[in-house]
């Protein structure tokens, strides 16, 4: 692989990585394609005159898309609400939430049978510029939980089991909950189960590392 190949790879990675950290996680098939597809010896420009006009063109793309895809879950979010009134009870049990895929596009999980619940969904968003894909989990159980381990950190900070998880979020393209664990094993985790909550929305994973507040 020469140089210009390595530099274009490494281009396309740190704009994955971009996508993961932007508020949005990315989980499908279609990036892992897309960085296959130019690690190979032949790379499909589509006409372009070189992989720095195409790489140009894929950026362009995306971030039009991303822009667009913004606008959408602005309008998405309004209709369940003002954030600072929002209760739980406000997101229909049918929205799983919603993520950024690695093109740019806005996907709405859909808790249930898609076609059921699309035209409510695309009526809120007002366009059905959107990729839907049934989930498991409705939002609000996510929040729903999320609000339980919220609350067992604030009641019980000297208790071992608190101490052993700092990091715990909603993983928006996979439609569950991760927890990181300091010490992540069979025993931490059915503790955790115990003590906290058992839910079949979270995955529990080793963390990296202590959180520094800054």
């Amino acid at each position: 692989m020469n140089l210009k190949n390595t530099f274009t790879i490494l281009c396309l990675c740190i704009v994955f990585s971009y996508i993961a950290l932007s508020g949005h996680a990315v989980a499908d098939n279609d990036s892992l394609f897309k960085l296959n597809t130019l690690q190979g010896a032949a790379i499909d420009r589509k006409g372009y005159q070189s992989e720095e006009e195409c790489m140009a063109n894929f950026d362009k793309t995306f971030l039009e898309n991303q822009s667009r895809s913004s606008e959408i879950y602005s309008k998405l979010n309004e209709s369940f609400g003002k954030i600072e009134e929002r209760k739980i009870s406000d997101y229909p049990d049918y929205y799983g939430g919603s993520f950024t895929n690695s093109d740019g596009k806005l996907v709405i999980y859909v808790k249930g049978n898609v076609e059921d619940y699309k035209k409510a969904l695309i009526d809120r968003a007002g366009t059905d510029d959107i990729i839907f894909k049934p989930c498991q989990f409705s939002f609000s159980n996510l929040t729903e939980i999320m609000d339980t381990i919220n609350a067992y950190k604030l009641n019980h900070a000297d208790s071992p089991v608190c101490a052993n998880f700092n990091s715990y979020s909603i993983l928006d393209a996979k439609n569950r909950i991760v927890v990181d664990l300091d010490q992540c094993n069979d025993e931490q985790i059915a503790a955790f189960k115990k003590q906290v909550i058992d839910s079949p929305a979270i995955e529990f994973r080793k963390a990296t590392g202590k959180i520094v507040f800054l």
